[in-house]
């Protein structure tokens, strides 16, 4: 399948190569790639010797003592892929040092170290300098065993699918590749390096901004889109679509979501990145839910695959959801698709080899199918297979269709669905081929998971986070927390402020960037939650959302404050334009200032995060980054509040009512408050 054409460049595009002498050249000697991987084990305080023990041969290779009272070994690096354990006595064990896995037919974990051809040079960014409108970039030449010199005449430059021509004999001579581009227009950019047999083809991608510090996802703010239930083709839903049974298909399309992407909607509410539902062409006859009854939902949500690759023809085509892409990428913003590894629908073709999918009558929370015990086996329901990750074939054959998807349509990340109901190890192996396929330029990816929890499952969450797992997950205890303080109004804002610190001191070292929301499509509607109370429930839980570190998740519709009660009523259609009570609008404008507030303060987006005051009613944090302070202050009872707060600067309101002295915080009742130290920086779209 043809991959989607790229813009055009820019006629003002410059491409630079200097050549030696023109700058100053690196100083470090020529590399050669790392073909050796030093295998260290400690076996404290067992005795015996380590050996290495290589599958499915089971072959044994003696560990040699270090003087550090470590084991070691060097195993040189092959095209084709080890698996290994270290052998101690009786016992074996992982390296731990590999953060990569994988299961043997028999459900043992062994670890797993990727291939490499070493044979080949391969490329690996030194340096990058972004900049409006261009970016520089130096490369490392990485000498392979039989590669000492790339031959410059079959070295290509592709930018967006062109050939730039140019000299590049003594970059190549000296191992680097220095190149710089200017006239570049705001989106997404790919470069693609070649040299034939003699270099690992490099492919990467990377976005340029209108601002001068470029983009990270802490600087996100993600709209969930369920594409069925957002934006019909040409218009509004019609009043017959918005009558059909809440298990059909109401009629949302790829072209509808364009058509409100092109309307500025998004960039209103300070949108700068779409999480779009699943796009695999699922079946289309009528099914009975996990509740039972007669059948009564097709899969218009997407998350039932009946092709692993295939767009649903109810949505759209192929060249929708290039469409899609690349005119979200043209304002700058990012688009994740939902991505479905845990199971297949049976009318996919691959249910026809039973081998690849856990053993059949095990349906995730019967009486005899336990989720604690049984959920990386369980089916989700009769006809939905869960894929087996130990048959050989299933792990790869499941991250090759995600990366299609990634590569076929350009996409900026993925949204992880069920992913406790697979072996962490899937997710490691997701994020190792991400990062080696697509981040060579430093353009961070969003692997972003979904481990539904309870109230308190941070740690759950927290197992599958790390700089080799996924970036991100969705922070369920919060969302219970936000809930229960502002939309059931049960137990005091201390009772937040607790649930904060606790998540933050959970996600601490794992360098994710998790996201917050109040609602998605598997929750009843916050709205709904809070009754009468829905608008000051909505301003006040969303002033502290936007506010916290991580990225706000807003699910459609929760910024009118849709109602909606459990799946499939949470999924209603969604409504714009005249369709909107003035209530709906005056909540619209709400979100949107936040989203303002927030894209103009680095504080709230990268600073630090510090509980200042917290109480029944009351809770005061605050966020600081290098000189920018800001102070968030919601007061959740009826009556005036006045905080004793020492402050060592004059704080003013951008948002809401709170008004500063150098000692106190002074609160109306029922109010939600973002006060700044200084005039907002670091702003973009």
């Amino acid at each position: 399948m043809s991959a989607p054409a790229r813009r055009p460049l820019s006629v003002s595009l410059l491409l630079s190569l200097w050549a030696c002498g023109e700058v100053p050249p690196i100083d470090e000697p020529a590399l050669t790639r790392a073909c050796i991987y030093e295998l260290r084990f400690s076996r404290g305080a067992l005795a015996g010797e380590p050996r290495l023990v290589t599958y499915p041969e089971g072959a044994r290779q003696t560990l040699s003592p270090t003087t550090d009272g470590e084991f070691t070994t060097q195993i040189a690096r092959r095209p084709d892929a080890l698996k290994y354990q270290i052998a101690l006595g009786t016992q074996t064990f992982n390296d731990t040092h590999n953060p990569l896995t994988v299961l043997l037919p028999d459900g043992r974990e062994v670890s797993y170290l990727e291939g490499i051809d070493c044979r080949k040079a391969s490329l690996a960014l030194a340096e990058r300098g972004d900049r409006p409108g261009g970016v520089t970039l130096v490369l490392r030449v990485l000498r392979g065993s039989e590669t000492r010199f790339m031959d410059p005449r079959t070295f290509e430059v592709h930018l967006d699918g062109q050939l730039i021509k140019g000299d590049y004999a003594r970059d190549l001579q000296a191992g680097v590749v220095r190149l710089s581009f200017d006239g570049l227009t705001v989106g997404k950019h790919h470069l693609e390096l070649h040299a034939g047999a003699a270099l690992t083809p490099f492919s990467a991608d990377f976005f340029i901004t209108s601002a001068e510090d470029p983009f990270r996802w802490e600087d996100a703010v993600i709209y969930q889109v369920m594409i069925d239930r957002f934006a019909p083709t040409t218009s509004g839903f019609t009043a017959e679509q918005r009558g059909r049974p809440p298990g059909h298909r109401a009629g949302g399309t790829l072209s509808g979501l364009v058509r409100v992407l092109d309307s500025g909607y998004f960039e209103r509410l300070g949108v700068n990145a779409l999480w779009i539902s699943p796009l695999y062409d699922n079946p289309e006859d009528l099914r009975v839910g996990r509740e039972g009854g007669e059948p009564a939902y097709v899969g218009y949500h997407g998350y039932w695959p009946g092709a692993s690759r295939g767009v649903e023809p109810e949505f759209g085509t192929e060249a929708d959801v290039d469409a899609l892409v690349s005119r979200a990428h043209a304002r700058g913003m990012r688009v994740i698709m939902d991505a479905v590894l845990n199971h297949v629908d049976v009318t996919n073709p691959l249910s026809a080899r039973p081998e690849l999918f856990s053993s059949p009558g095990c349906i995730c929370g019967a009486p005899d199918c336990l989720w604690d015990r049984d959920i990386e086996r369980c089916w989700f329901t009769p006809y939905l297979p869960d894929v087996n990750f130990a048959t050989p074939g299933a792990l790869v054959n499941q991250l090759d269709d995600a990366m299609y998807w990634l590569h076929r349509f350009d996409l900026d990340g993925l949204r992880l669905d069920a992913v406790p109901m697979m072996p962490r190890l899937v997710t490691r192996h997701l994020a190792a081929r991400i990062e080696r396929e697509t981040e060579g330029l430093r353009e961070r990816k969003m692997l972003l998971g979904e481990t539904f929890t309870g109230p308190e499952g941070q740690d759950t969450i927290r197992w599958y986070l790390g700089p080799q797992g996924l970036d991100g997950q969705f922070d369920f205890p919060l969302l219970w927390a936000l809930r229960r303080a502002f939309a059931a109004i049960d137990g005091g804002l201390s009772d937040l402020a607790t649930t904060i610190t606790e998540s933050q001191a959970a996600w601490y070292g794992s360098t994710a960037v998790m996201g917050h929301t109040l609602g998605n499509h598997d929750v009843t509607r916050f709205a709904t939650e809070a009754g009468a109370g829905a608008t000051l429930a909505l301003r006040q839980a969303f002033t502290v959302l936007y506010s916290l570190p991580g990225m706000p998740v807003l699910y459609y519709g929760d910024e009118l404050g849709l109602t909606g009660g459990e799946d499939p009523d949470n999924r209603r259609p969604m409504k714009f334009g005249d369709e909107l009570t003035t209530e709906e609008r005056r909540r619209f404008e709400t979100v949107a200032e936040l989203g303002r507030v927030r894209r103009g303060s680095i504080a709230l987006r990268r600073g630090d995060l510090t509980i200042r005051y917290a109480d029944t009613n009351v809770l005061v944090f605050e966020r600081a980054h290098a000189e920018q302070r800001a102070l968030v202050a919601v007061n959740r009872g009826p009556t005036d509040a006045v905080v004793s707060l020492p402050l060592s600067a004059e704080f003013r309101a951008v948002f809401g009512e709170a008004k500063a002295t150098p000692s106190t915080l002074s609160l109306p009742g029922q109010t939600a408050s973002i006060l700044m130290n200084n005039t907002p920086s670091g702003s973009r779209l």
